[in-house]
């Protein structure tokens, strides 16, 4: 079941993530969520450096719902460009 992006708003919604963000922060350091490179265009986030954040997908790009979870692409891990707060 997709999620549609105006869905992606809701109280409950937003504090799962957040916290889901917050155990893969610690767990992994650099996630894509943290990065100025990522940028997000509707539903998907891709990579203002031209890295591929995600292998199956045919332009390369994640989709956001996995970004605010805190999913990180392997790209963005090893990024010499990764830009954070």
């Amino acid at each position: 079941m997709k999620t549609k992006v105006t869905s992606f708003w809701s109280d409950e919604i937003l504090e799962s993530c957040e916290r889901e963000r917050e155990e893969h922060r610690k767990r992994h350091g650099r996630i894509t969520f943290d990065c100025f490179g990522a940028v997000a265009r509707g539903d998907r986030v891709f990579c203002t450096q031209g890295e591929t954040l995600h292998h199956e997908s045919k332009d390369g790009s994640m989709y956001l719902l996995a970004v605010l979870r805190g999913r990180t692409s392997s790209a963005c891990k090893a990024c010499e460009h990764y830009e954070e707060e």
